[in-house]
């Protein structure tokens, strides 16, 4: 666009590239291209559509490599709760990251408007959207508009308001917003073991216990709830412990909380606590109604969580600490109807595991 005078002239011009003739140039290439991005150094290089990569750690660090020092621009809409991007925010929210963050609201775009009709009358969410953000009624129609065509959750997703309304219900979330709208964040360290609240003589309490190796990886997750309050009342939480050793804790949070009763998940290292629960002499196992351990299955795994969903759904279980709450968010179901967790979560989620057993 610059002036003929001033403009240099191209050597390359193709849909993928802009080559000049004095040596600089843009480029376009795959984020699935093998290597494309270890081939060159550039000053400057835009990630585009961050949070649907399909491996965005790998592709962050090959983009790092490849710019010198230069300036590098991420940018996406809304995957799913603690997708790639939103990880990025989060650290760059809690200032573990410098960065600048841009949050675009649909708003501040003026072309986001269309005509109002005559007799146009607005809901309770319409009229609370005009008062918190100053909207025009044009707007309004171009939201009620946009919304009548591409769905709410869609219009959420690409048109959100705020970084919450873009996370509420996107991709293929297990827990939607309206499912944890009566939930109340309980903040919580991540240290080994959070007592919550004194034991009650008069209260009866359930543990639901995940078990891992033991060797830094995925967590070892004791959850104790109250049945009076469905709230939680104990959370332990290590990745060290080996599954001797959990057994040990396991009975003596039992103990503790009125001899509370114990399910342990039977898979793999779960057995070898169960075994060690019954070498110490312990009974107060929960049992299917066949009289056997828990063992999850695809099957069960989502009779487990259906199960966990309606209980928070209808506002019978409130509280819910902050780590499993985060852990819970992220769950998604595949296209086999598997409920699965990201791999970039960090873990297998198993707070959320221990909460639903």
């Amino acid at each position: 666009n610059l002036p003929a005078t001033l403009k240099s002239s191209l050597s390359v011009d193709n849909t993928t590239e802009l080559r000049f003739k004095n040596g600089a140039g843009i480029i376009a290439v795959s984020a699935e291209g093998k290597g494309g991005l270890r081939s060159f150094t550039c000053s400057m290089l835009l990630m585009s559509e961050y949070a649907f990569a399909e491996n965005p750690e790998e592709l962050k660090a090959t983009a790092l490599a490849s710019l010198n020092n230069g300036k590098l621009i991420i940018e996406s809409t809304a995957n799913y709760y603690n997708d790639a991007l939103h990880k990025e925010i989060m650290l760059f929210e809690s200032g573990r990251i410098h960065l600048n963050y841009l949050f675009f609201p649909w708003f501040e775009h003026k072309e986001y408007s269309s005509e109002v009709e005559s007799d146009m009358e607005y809901d309770d969410e319409e009229k609370s959207l005009i008062e918190r953000y100053n909207l025009s009624l044009e707007q309004i129609s171009w939201r009620r508009s946009k919304m009548a065509k591409i769905g709410r959750d869609k219009f959420f997703r690409e048109f959100p308001s705020t970084l919450e309304e873009a996370y509420r219900m996107t991709g293929n979330t297990y827990f939607t917003a309206d499912d944890l709208k009566y939930v109340e964040v309980l903040p919580v360290e991540a240290t080994e073991m959070v007592f919550l609240q004194d034991v009650k003589p008069d209260d009866r309490y359930s543990i639901g216990v995940d078990v891992a190796a033991g060797v830094s990886r995925d967590f070892s997750v004791i959850y104790v709830l109250s049945k009076t309050t469905n709230s939680p009342v104990c959370i332990y939480r290590s990745n060290v412990i080996t599954p001797v050793d959990l057994a040990d804790v396991t009975m003596s949070l039992s103990q503790k909380y009125n001899n509370a009763t114990v399910l342990v998940e039977s898979n793999n290292y779960g057995a070898t606590v169960i075994n060690e629960l019954k070498h110490l002499g312990f009974k107060r196992f929960w049992l299917d109604e066949d009289g056997r351990d828990w063992l999850t299955t695809s099957k069960s795994k989502i009779q487990m969580f259906e199960a966990l969903k309606e209980e928070i759904r209808v506002g019978k279980l409130r509280i819910i600490d902050n780590i499993t709450l985060y852990e819970l968010r992220s769950l998604q179901v595949n296209e086999r109807g598997t409920i699965i967790i990201p791999q970039n979560l960090g873990s297998h989620g198993d707070n959320a595991m221990a909460l639903a057993l």
